[in-house]
């Protein structure tokens, strides 16, 4: 832990100095392993396999002629300048707070706390968010597969109970309430736990990926025939599934003349922000990230997670497509599948290989991807209050660590009340695909100011460039600047991109789609203002504090 000066400014006045900071050390300790950090940037959405049945779910309907082989290359594309970004201003300025402490010290002490809070709100809701969806894509869909491959109606029974709102809020606060407590332990306690839930879906994506690799197209057919047919009293169920949305006005690639520009382009947005956009939220426990004042740890967190997880669902997708047919895949999950349960890939492959032990192992595996999801968003909310009390902008209990576990209970606590009100919104509405755009939309606040951040770096602030793991060039060329003018012009786009398509993902109104990351900017910008005031009555010049980076 660090034991440099701490920043002091003078009151108006008086000689004696005024301290911003109540210790000289955060209490953190650096004790994340690398491996430990690829899998908590790659959870943070969900891993692949959540990803997929979140991301496709709000494609296919939405977009029935995205090519989503070509949208998924473009997300990761798009997004590569975003990890970029973060990647070297992280490893620069490693600090707790992530963009909170190195956009208030390079552009202005406003930007650094409105980029920090719209990436609060974001993980706010998005935990929320993943909270329910451990029953709505994970448990129900697995109980409901389980009960339709074994015949037995208990599951069946068992998954519509718990789909009811009372017990997604319920499981969802009893998720929420153990990733808190794991947080309370520890943070390489936590992140181990989450690797872990990981490691379970992976092992149960592939399984699903490999079973349906080998089977060919018309053995599945002929299976998911003979199986729907009780259900459905219908001897072609596959060709029955497409005529039915084809005549309740689903566009299909195959019957109105092939891809389109326009869904293809509309499609990156909910399979970025479901797969792998978010994988730069590392940067956020940098702190606490052994080497992680170091550009290639940096870059092998972000850039290992953020491949890894766009290739794995860029190959699960290819996948679906070739056995499972992409007109069919497209009409099941638009509601024309006859049989009782979700769509999802787990099914398709139990049905391939008519086991009711592969439905089991592959439904249930699916399950881990939301509590690991859940514990990253509360990573952050937990880190972002904690920041702000260091530079005097939020109240000093915050900072109160446990000395045993170096973790910052109270500002743990905190979060965990408010994550509440988003869980119960997220289970009691029926605005789940709208949370999800929101969310997804106030995070591109956070990420266009640190782009902007990169660009300006190297001339306003080059104490803080020169030298540090952001000076960086390739064949001549700065790759920080470039990465921020990417970074900046990718938000741009995926900005343009939800308020075109708000409707289509799920949001009825422009105005309810630009509230939210308007509110933040207004809200956090009020906010500084007032809080530097008050501190100025006191006599401390809460400016010197974005002059100085905090301790470690």
């Amino acid at each position: 832990m660090s034991t440099s000066e701490v920043p002091q400014a003078r009151p108006e006045g008086g000689d004696k100095p005024q301290q911003f900071y109540a210790r000289k050390a955060t209490g953190l300790v650096r004790q994340v392993p690398m491996l430990d950090m690829i899998f908590f940037n790659a959870n943070s959405t969900t891993a692949f396999t959540g990803a997929l049945a979140v991301g496709l779910f709000v494609v296919m309907p939405g977009f029935p002629r995205a090519n989503i082989t070509l949208a998924i290359v473009l997300g990761i594309l798009g997004c590569s300048f975003i990890w970029m970004t973060f990647a070297l201003l992280g490893a620069a300025i490693p600090k707790v707070g992530g963009d909170y402490v190195f956009n208030g010290r390079i552009l202005h002490p406003i930007f650094g706390l409105v980029g920090n809070l719209a990436a609060f709100v974001a993980a706010w809701l998005a935990a929320g968010f993943w909270g329910v969806s451990v029953v709505r894509a994970g448990i129900a869909p697995a109980l409901g597969i389980v009960g339709v491959t074994t015949g037995n109606e208990w599951w069946l029974d068992a998954g519509n109970t718990l789909s009811k709102d009372g017990w997604v809020f319920a499981i969802a606060v009893a998720t929420i309430t153990l990733m808190t407590a794991l947080s309370i332990l520890g943070t390489k306690v936590a992140l181990r736990a989450q690797s872990i839930f990981y490691a379970i879906t992976f092992v149960g994506g592939v399984l699903g990926f490999v079973i349906l690799l080998f089977l060919s197209r018309d053995s599945f057919v002929s299976n998911l025939n003979e199986f729907s047919q009780p259900f459905t009293d219908q001897g072609n169920t596959y060709r029955a599934t497409i005529d039915s949305a084809v005549e309740g006005g689903l566009e299909l690639p195959s019957q109105a003349g092939g891809y389109s520009t326009e869904n293809t382009l509309g499609a990156i947005y909910p399979i970025i922000g479901a797969a792998i956009l978010w994988v730069w939220w590392g940067v956020y426990l940098a702190a606490e990230m052994k080497g992680g004042g170091r550009r290639n740890r940096q870059l092998t967190a972000i850039f290992g997670a953020g491949l890894g997880q766009g290739l794995l669902v860029l190959i699960g997708a290819l996948i679906f497509f070739k056995t499972i047919g992409y007109d069919f895949f497209a009409a099941a999950n638009a509601g024309t599948y006859g049989v009782p349960v979700q769509p999802a890939f787990s099914f398709f492959a139990a049905i391939g290989v008519d086991s009711n032990l592969v439905a089991i192992l592959i439904s249930f595996a699916v399950i881990f991807a939301f509590p690991a999801a859940v514990y990253i968003n509360l990573a952050m909310c937990q880190r972002a209050p904690f920041a702000w009390a260091w530079d005097g902008l939020a109240p000093q209990w915050l900072i109160r660590m446990n000395e045993r576990y170096h973790t910052p209970v109270a500002s743990i606590l905190l979060t965990f009340v408010i994550c509440l009100g988003t869980a119960a919104w997220a289970a009691f509405s029926t605005e789940f695909i709208t949370i999800f755009t929101i969310f997804t939309l106030v995070g591109f606040v956070t990420i266009s100011i640190t782009g902007l951040s990169a660009i300006v770096m190297a001339w306003r602030r080059p104490e803080l460039y020169r030298g540090s793991a952001a000076d960086w060039k390739v064949l001549g060329i700065p790759v920080l600047p470039v990465a921020g003018v990417g970074t900046v012009a990718f938000s741009a786009f995926m900005i343009g991109e939800a308020i075109h398509f708000h409707e289509t993902l799920g949001v009825e109104t422009l105005t309810k789609l630009l509230a939210p990351p308007i509110g933040v900017i207004v809200v956090g910008t009020v906010y500084y203002l007032a809080a530097r005031a008050f501190q100025k009555s006191r006599g401390i010049d809460l400016d010197l504090a974005y002059k100085t980076i905090p301790p470690d």
